[in-house]
């Protein structure tokens, strides 16, 4: 069995309810095998609202030899007669969940990497063994309480995630049975040829430059404040101009959703990431309706069955998306279903960010309920 960073939970467990069996060598996993009470940390990944730095206890005694991922690191505790694993592993937490290792994290290639060395420097207090797990039975059974709250505000959030989007399947299905559908290459141009930049700007005028994340996920709108110079990105990056869309096309950024329409670009021009395909809407179609045409979860799921690629850099297939077919109803449906579909969308996000706040909330407590029994019983 191999522990990955989708493993891990919020409240600093594990899922072992779909754990990858993967052929490893006989050295490697001398090297990251697991045992029960081992701290599991994760050093790269991390993503635009989870910094990089979870952790989380291993505890389950499973059939085969665990492992670790790729992305993650092993602490154990040398001797559990001086220091209790769950109460390091708390502690670690509490600097998690404060922020604290937040500017432990250094960006690479638009992965989010832990700095080992600054991390083995952090100081662990280390009270007597029976003030540890004193300490931990409190602390276990507020979290629990905490836990129960959060897990129910995250079942509300799916419930509404899953209405919304089955409201866009539902739409897309009635449409396309009435109207009929045709393929992405027959309603945009997908990645439109850069040379007609040449003839409207010089190579010192200004563009803007959109990087991988910066591009928003499920997001209908993106946009940058930063500008390049023309002649510092035609070559090597993807051109786009404003009300075009854009998704990512590599893993795991396109299962995510990195999908919006482009706007506010510096004199109307954009470069960006090669790993993003750019549709440019023609006349028989809206920019807002391909979004949310491309926002129902079926073309992110057909996408990935059809991805080509090593592993960690599988992408979707050009064959995929030019022949990906999308309802055609006349600009004028169009345009009205935009205006219901932005309405749920809109409230559906005002409960998400009602729910997200009372999220944060819950976690602040655990790290107040943390920092008080720590602070106060590990002088």
């Amino acid at each position: 069995y191999v522990l990955r960073n989708t493993n891990f939970t919020s409240d600093g467990g594990l899922n072992y309810s779909e754990v990858a069996v993967l052929q490893v060598e006989t050295k490697q996993l001398e090297k990251r095998l697991l045992l029960p009470n081992d701290i599991i940390l994760e050093k790269s990944g991390g993503g635009e609202k989870t910094p990089v730095g979870r952790v989380c206890l291993h505890t389950s005694k499973l059939d085969k030899p665990v492992s670790l991922s790729n992305f993650t690191a092993r602490i154990r505790v040398l001797d559990e007669n001086e220091l209790f694993p769950a109460f390091l592993h708390r502690f670690l937490y509490l600097l998690y969940i404060s922020g604290k290792t937040e500017p432990m994290q250094r960006n690479s290639t638009g992965i989010r990497n832990l700095q080992i060395i600054q991390y083995k420097d952090i100081n662990v207090p280390i009270p007597p063994l029976r003030e540890q797990k004193k300490i931990i039975a409190k602390v276990e059974n507020a979290f629990s309480e905490i836990d129960k709250a959060i897990n129910f505000s995250d079942k509300q959030v799916d419930t509404v995630n899953c209405l919304r989007y089955n409201k866009i399947r539902s739409w897309m299905l009635d449409l396309g049975k009435e109207f009929g559908y045709a393929s992405l290459n027959d309603v945009s141009t997908i990645q439109p040829k850069k040379k007609i930049v040449l003839e409207r700007l010089n190579p010192d005028d200004e563009v803007s430059f959109l990087n991988m994340n910066l591009l928003g996920i499920e997001q209908k709108y993106s946009e940058s404040s930063t500008n390049k110079k023309l002649k510092d990105v035609y070559s090597a990056y993807q051109y786009f101009e404003n009300n075009d869309v854009v998704f990512a096309k590599i893993t795991p950024c396109f299962e995510n959703g990195k999908l919006s329409i482009v706007r506010n670009l510096k004199n109307g021009i954009g470069f960006g990431s090669s790993e993003f395909v750019i549709l440019r809407p023609k006349s028989n179609i809206d920019s807002e309706f391909l979004y949310y045409a491309l926002l129902d979860k079926s073309f992110r799921r057909k996408g990935k069955e059809q991805m080509s690629g090593a592993v960690g850099h599988k992408r979707v297939t050009k064959d995929y998306f030019y022949n990906y077919k999308i309802p055609t109803p006349p600009i004028e449906i169009q345009k009205k279903i935009v205006k219901i579909l932005e309405s749920i969308w809109d409230n559906s996000n005002s409960f998400y960010l009602l729910k997200c706040k009372k999220r944060e909330e819950l976690i602040n407590l655990k790290s107040c309920i943390l920092s008080h029994e720590f602070l106060n019983n590990s002088k």
